[in-house]
């Protein structure tokens, strides 16, 4: 066991060498999952090499085998008589977990993953994404058939599951790409947008592969190469981000910003820090990768599950709403009518009863944002279109949050669009480390007291009733209180009165 330990010691050292020396983030991702292979597939043949009916499958990100350094080892051990092999299931495993690494782990039977993948989508999408690593082949057809595409989770029943996982992820991070800290996996658009995406292409399509798309209409060439590039960005950042943390980590934090971006060459110039140079790269990719995930959730969303026979309704010449969607009604729309491109966001402030744009609509709109030049930022009844938005009473942000996502706002107001993915990174460090150096915890009331005399702020557990508020202004001379619905401490309903 330890030779395997120092083998995978030694792989890791080896790619993050590699990941130094700007290595293919798709290369190392490869070897990563080549190396445990090896030693998982050893494991097993020592433990289980001879058993019939037992075969072991990589799942997940394994399956997909894009390892980074923390990453989990997903297996399934799947066993037609799992407690006749009992023993040798249960050494295999340990010697796994001996490996001092992250491990997930089902031992299951043909029937019983048909049944989970059923009942949990978070398990049929692991399923989905198997790979055979060792062991009774005569099982990899069976497990094939049973989760067919008709059988279990049919692409329409498929996305409506992922697309309403997505928006719950999403609503944790308040539909926002730009956290200051980022969770480049969850975050919106980060890793898991371009796996839901795929997933959902795959469980339709049969293929998550770029061209493949682009040649089935899903996806333009510019799209596809957005996916591409901005897949392997989040890649290279969250590998390194493992290395530099020494475990896994997913939160882009201030301090690794820093060292990411100084270790992989992002300097300073006159107008930018390296790492403000650094998080721009970040947030232009994760715009591009919520742009194709976007188009690929409208796709389906028209194709999958829309009504079979479209309910029109003509607004004018140049927009109709098809299925509570609005879209242009041909698609030189936009090229004789420039205006259109800040009429149709007016219109869907007027209205409260529009979803949102059809995906051709949105990709006629990319096309054709040449069309905002000089002349057209001058011309006055464009002005009067933008004043009109703004005045309008319905979903105001979020067309303006459309306009800048689709790359309107950014053209319409130059000012805008070169502040588009920027933060001043030194700002907020400052402001952390001074808020943080200003927050004392008092152990009670007489200290809490100094505190707040002594112009400073106290973070103490607090009641939140009116009564108690009352009190504590008196006592401390007119002291302002906050309740900052945090997850509750263990010590709930302890107040510092």
């Amino acid at each position: 066991m330890s030779e395997h330990r120092q083998y995978l010691k030694e792989l890791h050292a080896e790619l993050a060498e590699g990941y130094w020396e700007n290595q293919p983030i798709e290369q190392l991702m490869a070897q990563f999952s080549a190396g445990y292979d090896k030693v998982v597939r050893e494991l097993f043949e020592k433990h289980l090499g001879d058993a019939q009916k037992v075969t072991l499958f990589a799942v997940g990100g394994y399956g997909r085998q894009e390892l980074h350094p923390g990453s989990d080892i997903d297996l399934l051990v799947l066993a037609a008589k799992a407690k006749k092999h009992q023993r040798g299931i249960e050494l295999f495993l340990q010697s796994v977990f001996d490996l001092n690494v992250e491990v997930g782990h089902a031992v299951r039977d043909i029937k019983a993953c048909r049944e989970e993948a059923k009942n949990d989508i978070t398990v049929a999408t692991a399923l989905f994404e198997r790979r055979l690593l060792a062991g009774d082949e005569s099982q990899v057809a069976p497990l094939a058939e049973v989760l067919a595409t008709r059988k279990v989770w049919p692409p329409d029943k498929f996305f409506r599951a992922k697309y309403h996982e997505q928006l719950q992820r999403h609503k944790q991070y308040h539909n926002v790409e730009y956290n200051l800290e980022p969770n480049i996996k969850t975050s919106p658009g980060g890793l898991r947008d371009i796996h839901t995406a795929l997933w959902i292409c795959q469980r339709k399509f049969d293929t998550t592969r770029p061209e493949q798309l682009v040649d089935l209409g899903v996806l333009s060439p510019t799209e596809a190469n957005w996916l591409v590039e901005g897949k392997r960005f989040i890649c290279w950042i969250r590998f390194g981000l493992h290395i530099i943390a020494g475990r896994k980590e997913d939160r882009l934090q201030f301090t690794y910003q820093r060292e990411l971006a100084q270790r992989l060459g992002f300097v300073d110039t006159d107008a930018q820090s390296g790492v403000e140079r650094f998080m721009h790269h970040y947030y232009r990719h994760v715009l591009a990768l919520m742009e194709v995930n976007d188009i690929l959730i409208q796709h389906f969303t028209e194709v999958v599950t829309g009504p079979r026979s479209a309910k029109l309704e003509p607004i004018n010449k140049r927009f109709q709403i098809t299925n509570s969607y609005i879209e242009a009604r041909h698609e030189n729309v936009f090229k004789a009518t420039p205006s259109a491109l800040l009429e149709m966001f007016v219109i869907m402030a007027q209205r409260n009863d529009i979803a949102g744009v059809r995906a051709a609509t949105i990709r006629l709109i990319r096309e054709s944002l040449y069309l905002i030049d000089d002349a057209y930022r001058n011309n006055p009844e464009h002005t009067k279109l933008f004043l009109a938005l703004l005045k309008a009473p319905y979903t105001l942000v979020s067309q303006l949050t459309r306009m800048r996502r689709y790359g309107i706002l950014g053209r319409y107001i130059p000012e805008f669009g070169r502040v588009i993915g920027q933060m001043q990174h030194d700002m907020f460090v400052k402001a952390k480390h001074y808020l943080e150096s200003h927050i004392v915890k008092p152990k009670d009331f007489d200290e809490l007291k100094k505190i707040v005399t002594s112009g400073k702020l106290a973070f103490a557990p607090w009641c939140a009733e009116e009564e108690c508020e009352d009190w504590i202004k008196d006592k401390t001379g007119g002291a302002k209180t906050l309740n900052i619905p945090f997850k509750q401490p263990k010590d709930k309903g302890k107040c510092v009165h």
